[in-house]
């Protein structure tokens, strides 16, 4: 049987999919709403990048983390291929110079000149998964991750565009184009590191000015 680009992960196919990621045959990719959502529309979203996760006895999706000495201080290893994507609206000035100083260290996508989509540092180890209103796909090792991330990104664009008006700042709509326009940043990232790498950088550098 041909092997899917990518597979929608449900409680019926979890102890399949959890023996794969035991012998290393896979990534997931856990498409949720933004922190800005409410409870019954969507207006951004994060998408978890997993490279090497596993699902534990506690059927929690368990991403083993390390730690090595840098500077005299604990540096978290483990995360070096994991990814944390935000796509949000532009946020306005917060007033504040220091922080809005600080913002400009990261690099992101401006998408449609209202929304910006930004590639981070993922930090989280073990976490629940399978939650309502989240996506989570299994891409199976050597499999491009573009489908799947074409897959989130059309489901909550879409939910994106049919929130209320009443919670909308624009009539902004995205496209296909849009989409498509996103999928090549976060693939070219992945092939490179130089966003990610230069998106770490700057969470320290805005983690040493503002104390």
């Amino acid at each position: 049987m041909k092997e899917s680009d990518y597979y929608i992960v449900t409680g019926i196919n979890k102890t399949m999919i959890a023996e794969r990621l035991a012998r290393g045959e896979g990534s997931i990719l856990i498409g949720k709403p933004g922190s800005h959502s409410f409870r019954n529309s969507v207006v951004d979203a994060f998408i978890d990048l997993f490279d090497h996760p596993t699902i534990n006895a506690r059927g929690y999706l368990d991403n083993e983390r390390g730690s090595k000495k840098v500077g005299g201080e604990d540096w978290q290893t483990g995360w070096e291929n994991d990814r944390a994507y935000n796509l949000r609206r532009i946020p306005k000035p917060t007033g504040d110079p220091a922080t809005d100083v600080a913002r400009t260290f990261f690099e992101g996508l401006d998408v449609g000149g209202h929304y910006e989509f930004k590639i981070g540092f993922q930090p989280v180890g073990e976490q629940t998964f399978l939650a309502p209103g989240e996506t989570t796909l299994f891409v199976p090792r050597g499999r491009s991750r573009r489908p799947a991330l074409v897959h989130l990104l059309t489901a909550f664009t879409g939910r994106i565009n049919a929130c209320p008006r009443a919670e909308k700042t624009s009539d902004f709509r995205f496209t296909d184009s849009h989409v498509q326009e996103i999928v090549r940043y976060a693939m070219a990232d992945l092939r490179t590191g130089k966003v990610f790498k230069r998106n770490v950088q700057a969470g320290m550098d805005a983690d040493t000015m503002l104390g």
